[in-house]
């Protein structure tokens, strides 16, 4: 992902965020959360080199390992 800014987020860096974010929201969260994140992605302005189900698959992983009980 290249946000709007210019930074550049690796494959695993995306599962990272997306696990914290899922860590954090706990009972709380949304469905659907990774499809949202990708157009609200593209709407303000950021880019995914590697198309859109590549950001889908590392949001997805990230989502399954921040619903883990921490060891």
């Amino acid at each position: 992902m290249i946000d709007p800014d210019g930074k550049r987020y690796t494959f695993r860096t995306m599962v990272q965020m997306a696990a914290g974010m899922r860590a954090t929201m706990g009972e709380n969260a949304p469905s659907g959360f990774c499809a949202t994140s990708y157009q609200e992605g593209v709407k303000g302005g950021g880019s995914f080199p590697a198309g859109r189900e590549a950001f889908m698959a590392a949001c997805r992983e990230g989502w399954k390992l921040g619903a883990r009980p921490p060891r």
